[in-house]
């Protein structure tokens, strides 16, 4: 499937090229379509494709920038999301709203961010040393998982913060940490819920 969208996104950016010259390389939506394309026939090589989609093991000081660059594939993928607007012209409302209400948006997202930092740092202070694996047997059951530990997930504050959003809107069993780790998960989810609530309206 992935290899027939390429063609198509590929084709479909030759073709808009063509038609709209070089004013193309003017618009934000066409180097968000550039890179997308660019990130999905990277992650088309079956070699790499698995690092790409689920990043996995202890995070390696030494190869930093590569492990970086394995996890932004899938955010730079999904940059094809706003070229959605050159068929539904959505960018322009989004800005009038944004400029009606930035100062909500400003106080809303400041809070959010606040609780994310607390969020992430308690869960890797408190789970960066356990070797237990922190989720149910059938959640552990998903390939997908590759089985790490709580101190993988946890050992440092960039991967604690991918794992704590989750967590700040409700997601992901917690049955399995840590009493202190259940406690923060739990007043997590409240707040987490209540300030997403805030942020998006």
């Amino acid at each position: 499937l992935d290899d027939t969208l390429c063609l198509f996104f590929a084709l479909e950016l030759c073709l808009r090229i063509l038609a709209i010259g070089p004013r193309f390389f003017l618009y934000f939506t066409s180097w968000c379509s550039i890179a997308s394309l660019a990130a999905t026939i990277q992650s088309l090589d079956p070699k790499t494709r698995a690092s790409y989609f689920n990043p996995h093991g202890a995070w390696d000081e030494h190869h930093y920038w590569k492990m970086v660059y394995h996890e932004m594939i899938v955010p730079i993928r999904l940059l094809r999301l706003f070229c959605i607007d050159e068929y539904l012209n959505s960018l322009p409302i989004l800005k009038n709203i944004c400029s009606l209400t930035w100062t909500r948006l400003m106080r809303s997202g400041y809070a959010f961010g606040v609780i994310w930092l607390w969020h992430a740092t308690l869960l890797h202070l408190l789970n960066k040393d356990d070797p237990t694996d922190g989720v149910s047997p059938v959640t552990a059951s998903n390939p997908l998982l590759f089985g790490r530990t709580q101190g993988e997930r946890f050992g440092n504050l960039q991967t604690a913060f991918q794992y704590s959003i989750v967590h700040l809107i409700g997601d992901f069993p917690v049955r399995e940490y840590g009493w202190l780790s259940k406690i923060v998960l739990v007043v997590g989810t409240f707040m987490g819920l209540a300030v997403v609530a805030a942020f998006t309206g």
